[in-house]
This record gives C-alpha cells, structure tokens and sequence, in this order.
C-alpha cells in the first residue's frame, strides 16, 4: 500500500526529531529549506576555497624566472630563433649557456617553489582536529563563513607579501591560508551532522563535496 504524504512527512519528522533536530527551523518539505540553503552555500564554499587553493600552483610558472642550461647537443636539438642577437650565438658556439624561458618578477629556487606550495598543507593538517572541536563549541554556520573570508583576504596579499616581504614572509602566509583552510572541512561535516537528517546525509555531503571538483576546474 503506498503511504500518503502525510504518513511519509511525519515519519520525516520523526528522523529529524531523532536527530535533534528542529523540524520547524529546518522548513521540512520546501524546496528552499534551510538545510538546502546551507547545503547550497557550503557547495560554494568550498568550489571558492578549491579554487583559491591551486591558484598558486598555475600562477607560479608565470611569477619565477625559468632558466636552464643547454649544451651544444641541445642546441641542436632546440636551434636559437633567427632573430638571437649574436652574444647568444656565440655562447652557444662555445658550448653552454643558460637560457630564460620566462621572465617573470621572482628569482625563486625550485627548492623555495616547492617549499612554498607545501607550507600551504603543514598549517591545513594543524587545525583538522581543532577545527571540528570550536565547531562544536560554537556556531559552525558562522566559523566555516568567516574561515573562507580569512582565506580569501590572505590570498589576496600574497602578490604584496611576495614584492615587499619576501619568500621567508610568503611560506608563512600559505601556511596561514593552510590553517584556515583546515578548519573548513571538519567545520562542514558538524554541519551535515546537525543539519542533514539521516535519510539525506549522504546525498548532502555528496552535493557539497562535489563543489571541491567544480572548483580546481574553474580556476
């Protein structure tokens, strides 16, 4: 026999009263309910943060000078364009010489790019387990929201920290944006807990998760 709509929302409502939570708060049966809302900013969310994270990674090859040796072996391979002036043409008669392949604003080791793209991930490990703990302490809706807006104002002084502070004060601006970061995920997970009934957890987190791949895509 199939049930009537009343049977299955109070049966929904029961899951929700389980769950702890308020059936009323949550707008049960509405397309636009709370939890759908929530659902709906924390998928932003997190395509904004996926995005901001890997900015660095393609920014880089423009921001370093690129340079490598080449020796007559490669310069037969890869011949000088028609137009080298004739210093460079003499360089490469006399064996080796360094070529730029990008001039870009950072004489950056590729030790110190690597430690840079890294320190993003020391501070994100940091605060996996804290992040959940002030969560559950405090408002997750207002913790994940103030952590993107962290993360994304430190984004945005990378290219002044870069020019005026140097590589030394960058590794600790990624590692800040790591540590903010960390806190997202563990943040979002109370939030499905609290929020999501147990019927709709997985689709929920799925929805939301699911903003991480459109993200790196887009940036």
């Amino acid at each position: 026999m199939v049930r009537s709509l009343s049977s299955q929302n109070d049966e929904r409502r029961n899951i929700l009263k389980n769950d702890g939570i308020d059936y009323h708060r949550t707008s049960e049966g509405k397309l636009f309910s709370i939890r759908y809302r929530i659902g709906l900013l924390a998928f932003l969310g997190f395509a904004l943060l996926f995005s901001m994270r890997v900015t660095l990674s393609i920014a880089i090859v423009d921001m370093v000078v690129e340079h490598r040796t080449q020796d007559d072996s490669h310069s037969q391979n890869c011949p000088l364009p028609q137009n080298s002036n004739s210093s460079l043409e003499k360089m490469s008669q006399e064996g080796s010489f360094s070529i730029f392949l990008n001039v870009g604003k950072f004489d950056w080791t590729i030790s110190q790019q690597a430690n840079l793209l890294s320190a993003f991930f020391y501070g994100y490990a940091l605060t996996q387990l804290p992040g959940g703990y002030i969560a559950s302490k405090n408002n997750g809706k207002n913790l994940f929201g103030w952590a993107i807006l962290i993360r994304a104002l430190l984004l945005a002084l990378n290219p002044f920290v870069a020019y005026f502070g140097g590589v030394q004060l960058l590794y600790v601006f990624r590692a800040l944006e790591g540590a903010t970061e960390g806190i997202t995920l563990p943040t979002f997970q109370y939030l499905a807990g609290r929020w999501a009934p147990e019927c709709e957890r997985s689709f929920f987190s799925s929805f939301v998760i699911s903003g991480v791949s459109i993200g790196m895509m887009l940036a």
